[in-house]
């Protein structure tokens, strides 16, 4: 849980200033079970609901986190990370791990790691043919102004392809 992880935190960290950025579906009410911040007060110095994350990575020393995507952002930005969990980006030898992975037994530099996770393991769509691509080719379609047309009208196209796919899978996992 959240506070927890804040409590292991403050025990590895005692004179450390502890900022909780809650995540969005937390403040939203979206994550069931959860408490909103104000419940964090005693195991964190400052408990935040608004504002970016990233502007967050800024002032901070180190993130400590359980498995979210923040702590790749933070990576990124040549901010430590401690995890206690397993996200993607643990147990290559870049982040402080809490615990161990052992299917990941080579260390990876950052390049490498980006490169997996943002170009080779994902599959990217061209919002305008509908069709598969890669990583490469969208940000050259980003960059070039060519995706600058009705924006909403690709992101229509876009949502209707994924219901599309969704409704597919469904009616194969559950036929009837």
């Amino acid at each position: 849980s959240n506070i927890e992880l804040l409590r292991r935190v403050r025990a590895a960290e005692p004179d450390a200033f502890l900022i909780f950025k809650a995540h969005p579906d937390l403040v939203a009410g979206a994550r069931h079970g959860s408490v909103l911040p104000g419940g964090f007060s005693e195991a964190s110095d400052l408990a935040v609901t608004e504002g970016n994350v990233l502007d967050w990575l800024d002032v901070c020393d180190e993130v400590h986190t359980m498995t979210s995507t923040v702590g790749f952002e933070a990576l990124i930005r040549e901010v430590p990370v401690v995890t206690y969990g397993l996200p993607f980006y643990a147990g290559w030898g870049l982040t402080t791990d809490r615990l161990e992975c052992p299917r990941r037994k080579r260390l990876l530099t950052l390049e490498e790691l980006v490169c997996g996770a943002l170009m080779k393991y994902p599959r990217y769509l061209n919002p305008a043919t509908g069709e598969f691509t890669t990583a490469l080719k969208v940000t050259r379609l980003l960059t070039s102004g060519q995706a600058a047309g009705d924006e909403r009208t690709w992101h229509l196209k876009f949502v209707s392809f994924l219901k599309k796919l969704w409704v597919e899978a469904a009616r194969k996992h559950n036929p009837g």
